[in-house]
């Protein structure tokens, strides 16, 4: 009986460590955030905890839902853009290229998906902003109708605002 109970023990010591080490990311805890609308959803997956001195990856996702085939317009560039604002207020390196405007034809769950990296460089809570390039069809917005902070912020974005991360550490 003892044997057993000391076998069960070491078993989950030794999950709990491969856990730490391989879910766990570091310590980070990852969420994942979803906007619908009746065409598109955008999903975010991003972490809420880390220390000074980490790299937080950001991944993002954009899927058609619809069910019919269309051509949508966007830039050529980055169709998920990523900004970070620090603690003091200040942008994270925002590498955002929206490109010139190109046309996709795309069908029901085709994605589009976009990741960034982020340096932690100061303690404090951390802002997240996540949102779409401006897509379009047959040259018209796709009405999204965003309220941010009670103002239409742009009608063809699907936008994401004030994910919050941690960073602790010194």
């Amino acid at each position: 009986m003892k044997k057993i109970t000391l076998l069960i023990v070491i078993f989950l010591v030794f999950s709990y460590m491969i856990y730490s080490i391989f879910i766990k990311k570091d310590g980070s805890d990852f969420v994942e955030k979803k906007m619908v609308t009746d065409s598109f959803e955008l999903s975010v997956s991003y972490p809420t905890l880390l220390e000074v001195g980490d790299v937080m990856e950001v991944e993002a996702t954009l899927k058609y839902i619809g069910d019919k085939e269309m051509w949508l317009e966007h830039g050529s560039g980055d169709m998920i853009i990523f900004v970070l604002v620090d603690p003091n207020g200040q942008p994270v390196g925002n590498n955002a290229d929206t490109g010139t405007g190109v046309t996709t034809k795309i069908g029901p769950n085709h994605e589009f998906t976009n990741m960034e990296k982020f340096k932690m460089k100061k303690k404090g809570i951390y802002r997240l902003k996540v949102f779409t390039d401006g897509l379009y069809q047959n040259n018209k917005p796709i009405e999204f109708g965003n309220v941010i902070g009670g103002k239409i912020f742009d009608t063809s974005s699907m936008y994401m605002d004030n994910l919050e991360i941690t960073v602790e550490g010194n």
